[in-house]
């Protein structure tokens, strides 16, 4: 939506580095808690965090396996 994309925009103008390595470049926002379809987690700013693509897709991973753990 527009308005996320407006949130993202200004979050990467404050927040212009990834949390966990440090570099600055393809630079991703991400969810601390994943949402799940709630909108005030989704467009609450204090649950957003910059991560790189490579830093998210390593925390998105394990977010998938933690779930998996949880199901059994």
């Amino acid at each position: 939506t527009s308005e996320w994309r407006k949130l993202r925009k200004e979050h990467l103008k404050e927040n212009n580095y990834c949390v966990w390595c440090g570099c600055n470049n393809d630079l991703s926002v991400d969810h601390i808690t994943p949402p799940k379809g709630n909108p005030d987690l989704f467009f609450n700013e204090n649950n957003l965090q910059t991560l790189c693509r490579a830093c998210h897709r390593i925390k998105t991973a394990r977010e998938i396996e933690l779930n998996k753990y949880k199901e059994k």
